[in-house]
């Protein structure tokens, strides 16, 4: 680069930017197709979030931010020019497509029309002037929505709102909890109640461990049921360590403890047997990708 002038420079950045803008657009097909495909359950990841972040090697943020700007392509196919033209953002993609999800929950299918109008609003336009657009479109008063960000590497800032009953909740947690801190905050408070559903998840698995028994069998009164007794159960849970035991082609495991559901290798409607044998752990992505 010494040998360039400084004008030779400025126009090779700006060339260079324009081809990071087509890629990030060519990207967003190709996690689209990946998606579409479900090509991330087949190599042993449990959601596209854990590949985009994990195999990818994005952080959090980014991934969830290339997801969505996806997703938002994926309904409105005019979003990779305007991309690849630098008319939007995958940041403002990501917000646009953020403010759909949560108007579906209130008030049901957002109409393609209204996507692209949102699309056509927020052109050449900065995060913060997006965020007004959107706050001005909500169809009630609008709320900021769940938010981590990484400070250090030890601290992690989690902004969340909350309705009132919550908060009284929470406040009635504290007033009972005070004889341990007479002046909890809410981080201190959710530090206390995860500790406390951690110990319990732990007693449960520790039980299952201690009742289990090495690889029970179906009895043959239980033929023509689809009820899987306490004893397969346990042992099935403890041989799989809680977690999907799907394992890809390439000797990847899932692992996750998302929606772990028991699932018969030979399906039960095809005379597949409740034994210990038969069944294995499953995350609900890959049980439904499985079948």
């Amino acid at each position: 680069m010494i040998h360039l002038s400084n004008n030779q420079l400025l126009e090779k950045v700006k060339d260079l930017v324009q081809q990071e803008r087509r890629i990030q657009a060519d990207f967003l097909l190709h996690l689209r197709e990946v998606e579409t495909r479900r090509l991330y359950l087949e190599i042993g990841y449990g959601s596209l979030f854990d590949y985009v972040s994990k195999e990818l090697g994005y952080s959090e943020s980014a991934a969830y931010r290339r997801i969505q700007a996806m997703r938002l392509l994926k309904a409105v196919p005019e979003v990779e020019h305007k991309i690849s033209s630098g008319e939007i953002t995958l940041t403002t993609a990501a917000q646009v497509q953020s403010f759909i999800r949560t108007e579906t929950k209130r008030e049901g299918n957002v109409s393609l029309d209204c996507k692209r109008d949102l699309v056509a609003a927020i052109q050449n336009k900065s995060t913060r002037e997006v965020e007004k657009i959107l706050i001005a479109q909500s169809s009630e008063t609008a709320l900021p929505t769940e938010r981590v960000r990484l400070l250090t590497e030890t601290h992690t800032e989690v902004r969340l709102v909350i309705d009132e009953q919550l908060q009284k909740k929470l406040d009635q947690l504290k007033h009972l909890l005070s004889h341990q801190n007479h002046d909890m905050n809410y981080a201190q408070l959710i530090g206390i109640m995860a500790d406390r559903e951690l110990k319990r998840s732990d007693l449960a698995v520790k039980k299952c461990r201690n009742t289990a028994t090495p690889a029970p069998k179906l009895g043959m009164a239980k033929k023509h049921s689809r009820y899987i007794s306490t004893r397969v159960r346990q042992f099935v849970w403890k041989r799989d360590q809680g977690c999907c035991s799907y394992v890809s082609a390439d000797g990847k495991k899932c692992g996750s403890r998302h929606q772990v559901q028991f699932d018969h290798i030979q399906q039960y409607s095809k005379g597949g047997e409740h034994s210990s044998d038969n069944l294995r752990l499953l995350c609900g992505s890959h049980n439904r990708f499985r079948n």
